[in-house]
């Protein structure tokens, strides 16, 4: 059977989003007991099918791709690999009738054009234009191959392609580079970032093109469980209910470990359906996430 591969960021996104509200995060039990019920959720459709990947092991093949690499590194990774280099570039959907579409690739939130950070990059880097470019994974690949047209235009050349974790059609797609990853699976029934499970959670879920703060979580009342994490039909409804119960506990303990509210407009991704109704900015998030039970805008 084929793999249903998760690679875990939720740890230290949280422990980052923390810092910055200066907030005490959870502790490494707290995110342990976290993953693992995340893993039970998963297993009801996938069982021993699931392979989850720790942010401990992340971080170590995101290490050793960085010791390998023959140049400086351009990194599209905001958890693992935040470099001084950085292309802050993700693909975007709109709404078109009942359904996401997509609409091509855009700026992450509060990032400048992605013009303007190959500019600065090509700027960086001076004469010595050949890079690495490294991201966490390669599914499709057509990110990478986006990104390396964006680059050459300004005259930036990319010499390698390296990732934590790669996916044989992505490394495929991109038969004009190398490319070296620590773990390469030849096909997955999917691969999907641990962030997109949680609403709310830095860079969860698809980017909204009109608004790049609002993301779509993967699962139901929000986005498309069934065509973007690959839940089957009958698992949707439990799968998405537990995601939901999740991310309440994850804004439960946080709020008990400070003492506070955590509020909708403390989270530094926007919910689609919830965050964008200015009314509701001041509401508990795990409230609302309770509440919710159909998104229709």
């Amino acid at each position: 059977m084929l793999p249903y591969v998760v690679s875990a960021d939720v740890a230290p996104l949280v422990q980052a989003w923390c810092k910055v509200k200066g907030w005490k995060a959870p502790d490494k039990s707290f995110f342990e007991v976290l993953s693992s019920e995340l893993c039970n959720l998963l297993r009801k459709p996938f069982g021993s099918d699931l392979r989850y990947l720790s942010h401990e092991e992340m971080r170590e093949y995101t290490s050793k791709q960085f010791t390998a690499s023959v140049a400086p590194v351009v990194s599209m990774d905001f958890v693992y690999a935040n470099t001084p280099i950085a292309l802050h570039m993700t693909r975007a959907v709109v709404k078109q009738g009942s359904d996401f579409v997509s609409a091509g690739f855009v700026p992450r939130a509060k990032a400048t054009s992605l013009a303007k950070q190959a500019e600065t990059i090509a700027r960086l880097l001076g004469t010595k234009r050949e890079v690495v470019l490294y991201d966490d994974v390669i599914f499709e690949g057509n990110t990478i191959t986006q990104a390396i047209e964006l680059l050459a235009k300004h005259g930036v050349r990319v010499i390698e392609v390296r990732a934590a974790i790669t996916v044989g059609e992505g490394k495929r797609h991109l038969n004009s580079v190398p490319v070296f990853s620590s773990v390469h699976f030849d096909e997955v029934i999917d691969e999907v970032c641990e962030r997109d499970f949680f609403p709310g959670v830095t860079q969860s879920g698809r980017t909204l093109a009109s608004n790049t703060y609002i993301g779509i979580p993967y699962i139901a009342p929000f986005g498309d469980a069934e065509r973007w994490a690959s839940i089957p039909q009958e698992y949707v409804s439990i799968v998405s209910d537990g995601c939901r119960e999740l991310a309440c506990a994850l804004y439960e303990e946080i709020a008990r470990r400070n003492n506070v509210q955590v509020t909708i407009a403390d989270l530094p991704r926007g919910i689609y359906g919830i965050n964008h109704i200015s009314q509701e900015q001041e509401t508990d998030v795990a409230k609302a996430l309770r509440d919710i039970k159909h998104v229709s805008i």
